[in-house]
């Protein structure tokens, strides 16, 4: 009778030699570093992106009030006529529209003036 030998695999122990050991741990030191480069870049990328939405959602926020207010305050440059409409009070004009903002008494600083004005 004829013997018919026939391969195959199996799964057995295999002890590693020195070579495959040193070659697993420079690929762990490698993956390890990669690994940690990458997480750090993910958190820096969260970190700008959460910076970013943070921003456009503070920029959305400001528009609900401003809509239904109809106004917001800014920095206009007024004009200040002295003894105006009458003398002791002053105006106050924007002069982006010409108009008037408010009337109010001069101060007595205000109305000592500049005695040297006229000099």
């Amino acid at each position: 009778m004829e013997v018919i030998l026939k391969k195959h695999n199996e799964q057995l122990k295999h002890i590693f030699s020195q070579e495959e050991i040193l070659q697993m741990s420079q690929t762990l030191a490698y993956e390890n570093k990669l690994h940690r480069e990458l997480e750090d870049a993910k958190k820096s990328a969260m970190s700008d992106f959460k910076w970013k939405i943070d921003s456009c959602a503070e920029e959305i926020s400001q528009f609900p009030t401003k809509i239904n207010n109809g106004f917001d305050y800014r920095e206009i440059e007024c004009e200040t006529l002295m003894d105006n409409p009458t003398i002791g009070k002053k105006t106050i004009v924007r002069l982006d529209t010409k108009e008037v903002v408010r009337t109010e008494r001069m101060t007595q600083e205000e109305m000592q003036g500049d005695m040297f004005e006229n000099d």
